[in-house]
């Protein structure tokens, strides 16, 4: 998938294909577990990506703030931040 500009990468979030893509990338090399693994095929299969889609087709996404949250990085003794929307399982 080749991205070009902004409203590429717009168009891009709303293809199905794209999602299945990521969801094969992602199973492939072992990124997700089985549940992780099962959310983001609901996610897919169920569409639910069409909403963020028009959120920020809309200028409405994210409709909230982001937390900054410090996970472990592989393979190594250090940490990175990142920026979550909404509440995240696997921080506290």
């Amino acid at each position: 998938m080749e991205i070009k500009d902004k409203n590429s990468i717009l168009e891009a979030i709303r293809k199905k294909e794209n999602w299945e893509e990521f969801l094969a990338y992602k199973t492939e090399r072992r990124h997700v577990d089985k549940r992780e693994q099962k959310l983001l095929t609901e996610y897919i299969e169920n569409e639910k990506y069409l909403m963020a889609y028009e959120q920020m087709k809309e200028g409405t996404f994210p409709n909230e703030y982001a937390t900054k949250k410090f996970i472990n990085k592989s393979g190594t003794g250090k940490k990175s931040g990142v920026f979550i929307f909404g509440r995240c399982k696997h921080c506290s």
